[in-house]
C-alpha cells in the first residue's frame, strides 16, 4: 500500500479476495477502519497476497530452471540492457502517480480519471520514443540485438499505462486477491510463450516475447478486475497535489533506477555481452525472487500506514513489527542462499553457470541489507515524506555508485561485491536521518537491525559449513543440509538471546493472524 464519496462505478466481478470487496478507498471516510481493524486487515491481506507471490515465485523458478538451459549467456546479456531502458522509462511513465494515488487521503473519480490519461499519454509517448530511439544503443555500443529488442519492448510502456491507476484503485479498496491472481496468471502465460519461442531457436527474443506477453494478459486481468473504465478528463478535479506529490516520487525512483541499475551499465561497460548475461542471471534469480516477496509488504504496509500518518504506538508497533517479520523470514532466506549458492546455481541454472556462484552469494548480503530497510520506505511513501526520500535517495546513490566503481576494479566479482558494501553503509544512517524527520522508534529499530544482521550471518556460515562438509554428494544433498544448518543457527540464537526470542514469538503471532480467516481486531 478515506475518501469523499465517489461516484458510483460500475459493478467489479467476483472478488478473488476472501473477504470480497471493501469500500475503504471508494466510498466516505467516516467508514474507516479503527486502527486495530487495520492490523487485522493487513494481516489477511499479507496472506492473500504472500500466496499469490508464492505462485508467482513458482512461475519464476520453472522460468529460471527451464530458460536458462534454452538460452546463452549472451541473450540475457543483450535482454538485460534492453530491460535497463525499459526500467528507467517505466519510471517517468508512471511518475509517480500510482502511489500519490494510493497514498493520497482523498481521491475522486475525476482526479482518478485525469491520472489515467496522464499515465496513458506518458506511455504512448515512451512508446514511440523507444521505437525511434532504440538504433542509438547499436551506434553508441554496437549492442544491436539490444536495440531490437526494445523496439518489441516498447509496448509495455502503453500496457502499463493502461492499468496503472487500475491498480492503484485495487490497492486503495484493499482488493489484494484481484492483484494477486493478476500478478499470477500474467507471468505464466508469459512463461508458456517464452518457452515455446526458445524451443522454437528465437534466442534471445523469447525473453522479449515472456515481457509483453505478461505485461499485456496481467493488465487485462487488472483492468477487468478493477471494474471501471475513464471517460474523458474532467476539468473540475484537480489533480496537481498528486502531480506535487509524483514529482517528489519519480525524482526518489530515478534515483533507484540508478542506484539498481549502475551495476548493470558498468558490467557492460567493462565485460563482454557474456559475462553480462552471468552476472544478470545470478541477480534475478536473488533480487527478482526476493522482490517479488518483498512487494506486497509494500501493497499491504503503505494503505494501512497512509491511514495511520499521524503516527503514535500502532504505526510504531507496525513498523517494528515489519522489520522483524522480514527479517526473520526473507533475510533468513538470503542468509541460507548465501551459504548454499553452489547447489543453488547448480540445480537452477545448471551446467555452464559456475562462474555465477560468488556473484550469487555477495548479491545474497545485498539482499538481506536491502530487505531490512525496506521499512523506511513505508514510512516516507505513507506519510507523504516524496521530497525527504528523494534527498535520502541521493545519498543511498552516491554510496552504491562510488562502492560499485570502486569493486568494478577487481572485475564483475568486486561489482557485486560493492553493490552489498552499499546497503551495509547506508542502512544505520537511514535510520538515523528518517528519525529527524518523523516519530519513527529508530532505537528499536537500530537495535532489531543489529540482530537480523548477526543472526544471518551465523546462518550463512552454518550453511557455508554443512555445503562444504557435503561436497561431492548430490546437489539436493547439499541444499537440504545447507537448510537443516540455517534452522539449526536460527533455533540456536533464540535459545540463547531472549531478544531474539522475543523478535521470533512476535512473528509468529503477526504469522498467526495471517493465517486466521476472521482475524480479530484487537489482535495484538
Amino acid at each position: 500500500m478515506t475518501v469523499p464519496r465517489r461516484a458510483p462505478t460500475p459493478s467489479a466481478p467476483t472478488d478473488p479476495d476472501p473477504e470480497g470487496p471493501d469500500p475503504v478507498g471508494a466510498g466516505d471516510a467516516s467508514q474507516e477502519p479503527a486502527p486495530g481493524a487495520l492490523r487485522g486487515k493487513a494481516a489477511r491481506g499479507s496472506k492473500v497476497v504472500m500466496l499469490g507471490q508464492a505462485s508467482r515465485i513458482l512461475i519464476q523458478t520453472v522460468s529460471v530452471v527451464v530458460l536458462a538451459r534454452l538460452l546463452v549467456p549472451a541473450d540475457y546479456g543483450f535482454f538485460a540492457l534492453a530491460l535497463a531502458v525499459v526500467s528507467l522509462g517505466e519510471v517517468l511513465r508512471d511518475f509517480g502517480l500510482s502511489t500519490a494515488a494510493i497514498q493520497a487521503r482523498t481521491l475522486s473519480r475525476g482526479q482518478q480519471v485525469n491520472l489515467w490519461w496522464i499515465n496513458l499519454g506518458l506511455g504512448t509517448a515512451l512508446a514511440l520514443l523507444c521505437l525511434l530511439g532504440a538504433p542509438l544503443l547499436t551506434q553508441v555500443g554496437g549492442y544491436a540485438e539490444a536495440a531490437h529488442l526494445l523496439q518489441l519492448m516498447a509496448v509495455c510502456f502503453v500496457l502499463n499505462g493502461l492499468m496503472a491507476q487500475h491498480r492503484a484503485d485495487l490497492s486503495r479498496r484493499l482488493r489484494f486477491g484481484a492483484l494477486a491472481v493478476a500478478d499470477v496468471v500474467g507471468p505464466a502465460v508469459g512463461l508458456v510463450a517464452a518457452v515455446v519461442a526458445a524451443a522454437a531457436g528465437l534466442g534471445y527474443w523469447a525473453l522479449a516475447v515472456q515481457q509483453v506477453g505478461g505485461v499485456l494478459v496481467t493488465a487485462t486481468v487488472v483492468v477487468v478486475a478493477a471494474g471501471w473504465w475513464p471517460g474523458l478528463p474532467d476539468r473540475s478535479a484537480d489533480v496537481r497535489p498528486m502531480l506535487k506529490f509524483g514529482i517528489g516520487m519519480v525524482g526518489t525512483q530515478l534515483v533507484g533506477f540508478c542506484s539498481n541499475n549502475v551495476d548493470t551499465l558498468v558490467v557492460a561497460w567493462r565485460s563482454s555481452p557474456a559475462q553480462l548475461g552471468v552476472y544478470n542471471r545470478a541477480f534475478q534469480l536473488l533480487m527478482q525472487t526476493l522482490n517479488q516477496l518483498r512487494n506486497p509488504t509494500t501493497t499491504v504496509a503503505v494503505p494501512v500506514l497512509s491511514r495511520l500518518q499521524d503516527g503514535g504506538s500502532e504505526a510504531d508497533r507496525m513498523i517494528v513489527r515489519g522489520q522483524a517479520a522480514l527479517g526473520y523470514t526473507l533475510v533468513a532466506g538470503t542468509a541460507f542462499a548465501a551459504g548454499a549458492a553452489a547447489p543453488v546455481i547448480a540445480l537452477a541454472l545448471g551446467p555452464g553457470w559456475a562462474e555465477a556462484v560468488p556473484l550469487f552469494t555477495a548479491l545474497a548480503a545485498a539482499g538481506a541489507f536491502q530487505t531490512i530497510g525496506y521499512v523506511n520506505y513505508w514510512v516516507f511513501v505513507s506519510r507523504g515524506l516524496s521530497g525527504r526520500l528523494f534527498r535520502y535517495s541521493l545519498l543511498s546513490l552516491g554510496l552504491r555508485v562510488a562502492f560499485v566503481l570502486l569493486g568494478s576494479q577487481w572485475g564483475v566479482l568486486g561489482v557485486a561485491i560493492g553493490y552489498a558494501v552499499a546497503p551495509a553503509v547506508a542502512l544505520p544512517l537511514s535510520y538515523t536521518i528518517l528519525s529527524r524527520w518523523t516519530d519513527i522508534p529508530a532505537r528499536a529499530l537500530h537495535w532489531g537491525a543489529l540482530r537480523i544482521v548477526l543472526c544471518g550471518a551465523a546462518a550463512a556460515l552454518a550453511a557455508r559449513g554443512a555445503q562444504e562438509l557435503l561436497a561431492g554428494t548430490p546437489s539436493v544433498v547439499q541444499l537440504l543440509g545447507c537448510l537443516l544448518a540455517t534452522a539449526a543457527a536460527y533455533g540456536l540464537a533464540a535459545l540463547v538471546v531472549p531478544a531474539v526470542r522475543r523478535d521470533l514469538h512476535g512473528v509468529l503471532r503477526f504469522a498467526r493472524l495471517a493465517l486466521r480467516r476472521d482475524a480479530p481486531d484487537t489482535a495484538a
